[in-house]
């Protein structure tokens, strides 16, 4: 595959799914930094884009970027008594151009969106803004420099927060970069910037009282076996939109989703 196909295929110029795509390859390098402020340490599992309905019924339309629980002894048990989740924001940062400044006016939005999990008593929430840097070559840079000086010029460019902390007590709020490099994919040989944290995720009083959607949320883990993997990560087939489970590596979660989709297409699954 030429350079100019692999640079198509880089998160920067992923489209409708970079913050999927994004996500994934960040968790792929580097989850402990993420998962460590939830508290969960250790194997775990993350399921993304699950519709509120199936978690917490009659909520109104929409999915949960990302939830996140314990995995203990490959099984689902206990794997909903602390469960926490993440709002996701992907944006680009070009290089000399600077970040493209399109998530400015979502920040009620996604206030809206983490207050809906809190009221829920979902144990810990954050917001997570991913930004993806654009791969470039500079005469006379090692493209090493150049990448790692656009991951860092990222997450400065990005210090402008979404929205006020203060409006969600005890939510978390992250930030931090995928570095890209020409000519190859970001899972391969990328880097995982600077993590920052604006602020820390801590317990919410609201997980306290017993919350009834644990127990649906566990069932509908339940429903899709014994977990496979460890870590083990949930998603929704695009095409027969069931949930399967993959593996955290990139390269393995590719294999994966590529014989779902063929058993699919075969009328298997």
């Amino acid at each position: 595959m030429d350079r100019s196909a692999l640079h198509r295929q880089s998160l920067f110029n992923s489209g409708e799914r970079r913050e999927d795509r994004s996500f994934a390859t960040w968790m792929a390098m580097d989850f402990g930094r993420l998962l460590g402020q939830f508290g969960i340490f250790g194997p775990y599992w993350c399921a993304t884009n699950l519709q509120r309905d199936e978690v917490f019924s009659a909520v109104g339309c929409g999915d949960i970027d990302a939830l996140f629980g314990p995995l203990h002894d490959r099984s689902w048990q206990g794997a909903t008594d602390f469960v926490a989740a993440c709002e996701i924001k992907a944006s680009k940062f070009d290089g000399d151009r600077g970040l493209k400044r399109t998530l400015e006016n979502q920040g009620q939005k996604i206030v809206e969106q983490l207050r809906l999990l809190v009221d829920r008593g979902i144990d810990r929430t954050a917001f997570f803004h991913l930004i993806v840097t654009n791969p470039r070559e500079v005469p006379g840079a090692g493209r090493w420099s150049v990448s790692g000086h656009d991951s860092m010029a990222a997450v400065d460019a990005a210090r402008k927060r979404l929205f006020n902390p203060s409006e969600l007590p005890g939510c978390g709020y992250f930030r931090t970069s995928i570095a890209a490099l020409p000519g190859v994919p970001e899972y391969i040989e990328g880097g995982a910037g600077w993590f920052d944290i604006v602020e820390y995720a801590t317990d919410h009083p609201s997980a306290r009282a017993p919350q009834p959607w644990r127990e649906t949320l566990r069932s509908l883990l339940d429903s899709l076996g014994d977990p496979e993997f460890s870590p083990c990560f949930i998603r929704r087939c695009d095409k027969c939109d069931q949930l399967y489970q993959h593996p955290c590596s990139i390269g393995d979660h590719r294999e994966v989703e590529r014989s779902h989709e063929f058993n699919c297409n075969r009328g298997t699954r």
